[in-house]
């Protein structure tokens, strides 16, 4: 025991954390100091003077309208302190680095990216799929691709030999990008075919992200593998300064071999997706093989946060398959990615236009519901419209506070007639969403406001594909799996719970 919290005490994550809390508490110290102070009251009435032209920026800003209340709230009610934490964790500038850095990112993805008349032939096929694929092809710049096959995993652990066998038949590169590596027999068997296919001259890339694996991994964890051959960048260090950028997390999972293979979902390649270790109940997660053209898309991907990362341009063709056969040519894989330094989510746009096209049901699976309010209102509407709207959430919390923030957007949702079910066995993980049998997405993108405009994130959508029916079967298992959350439930709650809900809506924005 004593040896277990020596070793927290001393671990990088405390540290940090200390680090940063002692320089929240700082400017809290110095903010209470400045008030309490003989001529504090002349500060405060200067504070909220400064309010007004800091709230007007914030109604004024290209953020989510969930986003802003959150932090006008803060500004609002902490004079001093909230506009430094504004100007600290929630303002994403639209300044010259900014744009050049977006300029910089749809650069690389706009260069390389090839041109193909697979869109043109989807609106001959389905006029819906056709204006949702635009749409991220605009946004994007991430096309469709025709004539690709895929197989859907519902367990982690389903997916795992499937991705040790493509592994080991890898024939040029490997590339892998986690936002979680942890230590363990999963990443381990993963790990002994990598170091082989180095030694045979392979090229192997490894992209984590910091924050993710802080405390699964030691910290020089990358050059360890570099001394095994393996090239590895750890994306945006996370420093002890308090920072908004220290929030942008590589929130990606995606492994390709060969430019022919890739694989997507919501697991992260640590025991706990392959239910090797329990945490909270049974992990259900989910992931997705694509093997066809649309690898392509998630390579683009990769190499430009690989190439910003690494502040260098390469050839992304250079690394491209050349398919000689096709397969179905009616069924299209789509996938795109979502970074944080716009204001603009395209994950939410796509999750709108597949709510707001549904005809006959929508099923959703989230670990995750805190909704901005054009999800809420949508989802709603669908309802409203007949729609069989169903949403499953976890049984067991990984997150507390997040949990009772996911029940608290229960609460309309179910008093408009949506069906809330509650996966009993364990923790659900995986980010689902599916329509009529035609458009499905998998992915890593949440319904939270975390994943939709702070984080770096991936998804793949698919129309008329294959693994929609197995998507389908999985919902349809996971429904039985789990309890209905009834309206009476709902109604039977307390004046006090509606209260903490309601404060906890208020700032949403930050979990």
């Amino acid at each position: 025991m004593f040896r277990r919290f020596l070793t927290f005490i001393t671990s990088r994550f405390f540290l940090l954390a200390l680090l940063l809390s002692s320089q929240l508490a700082i400017i809290v110290v110095l903010c209470v100091g400045i008030v309490s102070s003989e001529y504090g009251f002349y500060y405060l009435i200067g504070a909220w003077v400064l309010n007004i032209p800091v709230l007007i920026f914030i109604i004024n800003s290209k953020a989510n309208d969930t986003y802003k209340i959150t932090w006008m709230l803060l500004v609002a009610c902490i004079p001093v302190a909230g506009i430094i934490f504004y100007l600290l964790f929630a303002n994403k500038r639209d300044n010259k680095r900014q744009r050049r850095k977006i300029g910089s990112y749809n650069k690389l993805i706009n260069k390389y990216t090839p041109k193909t008349n697979d869109l043109e032939q989807i609106k001959n096929i389905d006029i819906d799929a056709y204006q949702y694929a635009n749409v991220i092809v605009n946004k994007n710049h991430l096309y469709p691709y025709l004539g690709n096959k895929t197989k859907y995993f519902k367990f982690g652990q389903e997916a795992w030999p499937f991705m040790l066998e493509d592994l080991k038949n890898a024939q040029k590169y490997i590339f892998l990008e986690y936002f979680i590596i942890e230590n363990g027999q999963f990443w381990d068997s993963i790990l002994e075919i990598l170091k082989q296919k180095v030694k045979s001259g392979i090229e192997v890339r490894v992209l984590y992200d910091d924050f993710g694996c802080m405390s699964k991994v030691p910290y020089s964890f990358n050059k360890q593998l570099e001394k095994c051959g393996i090239k590895c960048k750890v994306f945006n260090r996370y420093l002890p300064f308090i920072d908004v950028k220290m929030n942008c997390r590589d929130h990606r999972k995606i492994l390709i071999i060969d430019g022919k293979i890739s694989y997507t979902g919501g697991i992260n390649l640590a025991d706990e997706y392959v239910n090797l270790k329990t945490r909270f109940g049974i992990w259900r997660d989910n992931c997705i093989r694509v093997e066809g053209p649309a690898t392509y898309g998630f390579l683009q991907l990769f190499l430009t946060n690989w190439d910003l990362v690494n502040k260098i341009e390469e050839d992304f063709t250079k690394f491209k398959y050349d398919f000689k056969k096709l397969n179905n040519q009616d069924s299209y894989v789509l996938p795109y990615g979502d970074v944080p330094f716009d204001y603009e989510s395209i994950s939410e746009h796509t999750y709108l236009n597949i709510i707001n096209g549904a005809k006959k049901y929508l099923y959703i699976s989230t670990p995750y519901l805190i909704l901005t309010e054009s999800l809420q209102h949508s989802l709603i509407n669908a309802k409203r419209k007949g729609v069989d709207v169903r949403i499953v959430i976890p049984g067991i919390p990984d997150k507390k506070i997040t949990y009772q923030l996911t029940k608290s957007n229960c609460y309309n949702l179910i008093l408009a007639g949506i069906n809330i079910y509650i996966y009993t066995p364990g923790f659900n993980h995986a980010k689902t969403f599916l329509a009529d049998d035609k458009f499905a997405t998998v992915g890593t993108i949440n319904l939270d406001l975390r994943s939709m405009f702070l984080h770096y994130e991936n998804n793949i959508l698919l129309f008329n594909n294959e693994c929609i029916k197995d998507i389908k079967l999985d919902f349809e298992d996971m429904f039985k799996n789990s309890k209905l959350y009834n309206k009476d439930q709902i109604l039977k709650i307390g004046i006090f719970k509606k209260i903490w809900w309601a404060l906890l809506k208020c700032f949403s924005a930050m979990f």
